[in-house]
């Protein structure tokens, strides 16, 4: 899209690309060897982009009790989002320990998918629709819509 320079700020003169990014970068390096099987590291550095996909959405294997697919799609979309907030936001600092920060995360996601769903389903719904304001009275729509600024919602 040519909105800025082609080389990652934080690795001087490499280019950025998505592999550089989520994997090769010494940022996310920090990360993938606390959280990478050492038998599998090898493998997990040395393939292609198409290749690490497809490798570790089908590794079948865990990491202290979570399903390797679901800490690393955390770990990728963290490292993503963390590498965009300091782009665009100039006062976003990453975490001084990331990967804490990344298992942490994957606990929360662990815990609220254990969920129980019947008791969710069992609650009652209610339909939602406009209704005329009362007489006197003036009602504003809104679509919920907010711009978020450097993580703090603010209402537009």
């Amino acid at each position: 899209m040519h909105l800025g320079n082609a080389y990652y700020r934080h690795c001087g003169d490499t280019i950025e690309t998505t592999m550089h990014v989520l994997r090769d970068c010494p940022m996310a390096m920090m990360i993938w060897v606390r959280i990478v099987n050492v038998d599998f590291r090898n493998q997990f550095f040395n393939v292609s982009l198409d290749n690490w996909l497809y490798l570790n959405l089908n590794f079948a294997g865990s990491v202290n009790a979570r399903k390797w697919s679901e800490l690393w799609s955390i770990t990728r979309h963290s490292l993503w989002m963390w590498r965009n907030k300091e782009e665009h936001c100039t006062s976003f600092e990453r975490p001084q320990k990331p990967w804490k920060q990344v298992i942490n995360y994957a606990m929360t996601y662990m815990i609220a998918s254990y969920v129980n769903h019947d008791d969710v389903n069992a609650k009652q719904k209610n339909m939602v629709s406009w209704t005329l304001p009362l007489s006197g009275w003036v009602k504003i729509n809104s679509d919920g819509a907010c711009q978020v600024a450097c993580g703090r919602g603010v209402v537009v």
